[in-house]
């Protein structure tokens, strides 16, 4: 029977029963929020059931691996396998990572050529045969065969024909659906690389025949590199290219021409280039002569200055000399006058001394004035030496300061490459401490960023290899870890597990060092301890919230006010209020002396989830269509809506030094937002899956980030931009994440097959500490040119280390 039927579009409660209803025919059972987040996820109508089957199909598969009878399948086994959105990208994903080296291309190769992008770049497929395959991915029967089954094989499907048909040379292979190049994001990835392939291709053969028929050139730079990096990396062949353009080889041909002229014209630029350095030089010399010359100037100019001194004082000098002669001649005057009241022969006298008594004061005056004026001038002339100098050595300054500056960038840029160098090195090479902690002491002593993601990556590499005691891992009885929580002040946390425990932990004790303080039969996914680090608050089964006591014999207590699952808690922060949300989409505020509750929601909105800001003046939560709303004193009359079209929230987190918000969404971005002035700050693609945490560092401008891809990032709040500190090394979905009291260690709950919680230092200080445990010794001078440089001073990384390695192969 080839016929058709067409299934008419299911309604939410027909939906439920397609979900729960094979699960509990065979006695299992699965948790009811979990049913709910599928109905919600498979509103989409495209393909909606054959995704769905798929994941489900996988969500059973890891709750029988981990062999747990009686628990529920609920949201750590969803998680894991990647939800609806990744499950079959995942599943992909595993099957690829398992094929050697080889098969890897092959799949590849494969892939490309039977898909493609459409006139409206939405992927296609492309069918082919065996015997065409093999002529385009150029390898052996046996080997496509062999991947081809793999991608055949019942539990996945991807490939066409069934599983059950024999393939032959003329078996044609193609996607089983369309869809799957929308789910498998590897392949969306190779479509359109396969897609800008082909346009490259075409873009050459087109170009080629322009040039074969004069009306274009060579071509030129970008282009040039373009295309030949398309052909380094694509290597195409003419089997692969008559599908799109018969001409390969003559659009090769011209690849190959334009290369040669390129490469050409590239050696009479290097030649031109040697004149001009040499003509630079010349310049440089000129400059520094002018440099020197300049100096000279201002050591003749301060010369003058002394000289300009001396002659001051000279003429003040003779100045005074004239002045005392000017009163000798007065009283000359003087007593001429009186010698004319008796003789006029006296007076006659006495009226030529005076005269020339005048004509001697007039020229004294003369002579200072002059004097003066060489004075104004010599000062002049010093001013402006002066001046000059200056210049010149603010001209100097400068230029030093420049220096300084592109010296410490590459000082910086130095250490980056020698981390990054250390991860390549293998664990028992000398080399790799030498380089990791040499890297760390280059970017320290050159004022670089505290926590830079290439420097933390080398010592933490270096510390994982060497089993250093700053990274733990806190394991229990294996149960997927729910949520963490740590007590303010302490060096201790509290985890949840998917079996109602609630367990303490002390990361001064060892790592299998735990107490149980609570045991229900519930799953507690949410926990907050108060800030004066006396109470737990957990969320319960029957919606009620139980506090217990984290010092002393006090009684617990519950508060029950909701009418739906406990979703949020927290605590404002002197402590005498606890806020929490529900999937009844109620806000309640609890005063914990009373034991009595408000209702503080925004109304006409259910809110899932709440956060407070430091102060209490705002309130932020999640609502149940996965919008951010911010409200409370701080705004008055209004609310802040934060919502991205086509996208949920996930999760919501005030930064505690200010009312900055970071919200985090199921497609793995991250966005700020300021609160007080309801605007947008940044936002960026933090994940390649869900957001699953966000936290923040206290007042160290750090955040952490958790995601369902599995991994975890530290970010640098003062500049978003920076590579963060990555951990793909969880080896499970990273669930939720929190620092210690005082900012030192990141925690993060992993849901794997060995659950656990992974301790990790915040900050590369911590590892560097110890750098100087796993060196042996200190760089050759060979090493240093090599490694660092020739023209950079050489320095021991660790004092005293090749003394120590010497010591030890004497006492050997």
């Amino acid at each position: 029977n080839g016929s058709n039927y067409m299934v008419s579009k299911m309604s939410r409660e027909a939906m439920r029963e397609v979900i729960a209803g094979p699960i509990k025919t065979i006695g299992a059972e699965i948790d009811d929020d979990l049913v709910e987040l599928l109905v919600d996820e498979v509103s989409n109508p495209d393909h909606q059931l054959p995704i769905l089957q798929h994941a489900l199909m996988r969500t059973w598969m890891r709750w029988k691996e981990l062999n747990e009878p009686d628990r529920p399948i609920d949201f750590s086994d969803y998680f894991a396998i990647g939800t609806i959105r990744d499950a079959v990208s995942r599943h992909a994903d595993e099957i690829y990572e398992k094929l050697s080296g080889t098969e890897k291309k092959i799949c590849e190769r494969l892939f490309k050529n039977i898909t493609g992008s459409g006139p409206d770049n939405k992927g296609i497929r492309l069918p082919s045969t065996i015997r065409d395959l093999r002529s385009s991915v150029q390898c052996e029967y046996d080997e496509l065969i062999n991947v081809v089954e793999k991608f055949r094989d019942p539990s996945i499907s991807l490939l066409t024909p069934h599983y059950s048909v024999p393939l032959n040379d003329n078996s044609v292979i193609d996607l089983s659906h369309e869809s799957i190049i929308l789910l498998w994001s590897r392949l969306r990835q190779w479509v359109t690389e396969e897609s800008a392939s082909v346009q490259m291709y075409l873009r050459l053969s087109e170009s080629s025949s322009l040039y074969q028929q004069g009306k274009a050139g060579l071509l030129k730079q970008p282009d040039l590199q373009l295309a030949l990096n398309w052909r380094d990396q694509n290597k195409p062949t003419l089997s692969w290219a008559v599908k799109y353009d018969p001409a390969f080889e003559r659009a090769m041909v011209f690849l190959r021409t334009s290369e040669k002229e390129f490469l050409e014209s590239e050696e009479r630029k290097v030649r031109q280039t040697k004149w001009r350095l040499r003509k630079i030089r010349m310049i440089s010399s000129i400059l520094g002569g002018l440099a020197i010359l300049a100096g000279l100037i201002t050591l003749i100019s301060l010369g003058l200055k002394f000289s300009a001194d001396k002659q001051r004082r000279t003429i003040e000098e003779q100045k005074k000399e004239a002045e005392t002669r000017e009163m000798v001649a007065e009283e000359h005057a003087s007593a001429a006058l009186m010698r004319s009241m008796l003789s006029d022969s006296a007076a006659a006298a006495a009226r030529r001394e005076h005269d020339a008594e005048k004509v001697m004061r007039l020229r004294a005056e003369n002579e200072i004035i002059s004097g003066r004026k060489q004075f104004e001038y010599v000062v002049r002339e010093s001013e402006n030496a002066i001046r000059e100098g200056m210049l010149a050595r603010m001209m100097a300054d400068s230029a030093l300061r420049l220096k300084e500056e592109t010296g410490r960038l590459r000082m910086i840029s130095l250490a980056k490459s020698m981390s990054l160098r250390s991860l390549q090195l293998p664990l028992q090479d000398e080399l790799q401490p030498l380089l990791a902690y040499q890297a760390y002491l280059f970017n320290r002593d050159n004022t670089g960023s505290r926590n830079d993601a290439d420097i933390y990556a080398g010592l933490y590499n270096l510390a994982k290899n060497r089993g250093s005691s700053k990274i733990r891992n806190f394991s229990a009885p294996a149960s997927p870890v729910g949520n963490i929580a740590f007590i303010p002040g302490k060096n201790e946390f509290f985890s949840s597990d998917s079996r109602g425990n609630i367990l303490r932990w002390d990361m001064d004790a060892g790592d299998k060092s735990f107490r149980v303080v609570y045991s229900g039969d519930e799953v507690v996914d949410v926990m907050a301890v108060s800030p004066g680090s006396d109470w737990l608050a957990f969320g319960k089964k029957d919606n009620a919230i139980g506090m217990i006591p984290v010092e002393g014999n006090e009684q617990g207590f519950e508060l029950k006010g909701h009418s739906g699952k406990i979703r949020s808690l927290v605590f404002s922060y002197d402590g005498r209020y606890l806020y929490s949300a529900a999937l009844d989409g109620r806000v309640l505020k609890w005063d914990l002396t009373a034991r009595t509750s408000t209702d503080v929601g925004t109304g006409g909105i259910m809110v899932t989830s709440v956060v407070l800001s430091l102060n209490n003046d705002y309130m932020a939560g999640i609502s149940d269509r996965g919008k951010g709303i911010v409200w409370g004193t701080g705004m008055k009359d209004r609310k802040l809506t934060i919502e991205s079209e086509g996208k949920k929230i996930l999760n919501i987190r005030f930064k505690p030094d200010d009312d900055r918000i970071a919200v985090g969404y199921d497609d793995g971005t991250i966005e700020l937002w300021d609160a007080a002035l309801g605007e947008k700050i940044s936002g960026f693609k933090a994940h390649q899956g869900a957001v699953s945490d966000i936290r923040f560092n206290g007042n160290n401008r750090q955040m952490a980030t958790a995601g369902s891809d599995g991994s975890l990032k530290l970010w640098d709040t003062d500049d978003l931009s920076a590579a963060p500190v990555t951990f793909t090394d969880n080896e499970g979905v990273v669930i939720s994440c929190d620092f210690s009291h005082d900012g030192a260690m990141i925690l993060s709950a992993v849901a794997s097959e060995k659950p656990r919680i992974i301790a990790r230092p915040a900050f590369a200080d911590t590892f560097a500490a110890d750098g100087c445990t796993y060196v042996t010794r200190n760089f050759t001078p060979e090493e240093w040119i090599a490694y660092v440089g020739k023209d950079i001073a050489y320095e021991e990384t660790c004092a005293g280390a090749d003394d120590h390695r010497i010591r030890i192969r004497q006492i050997r």
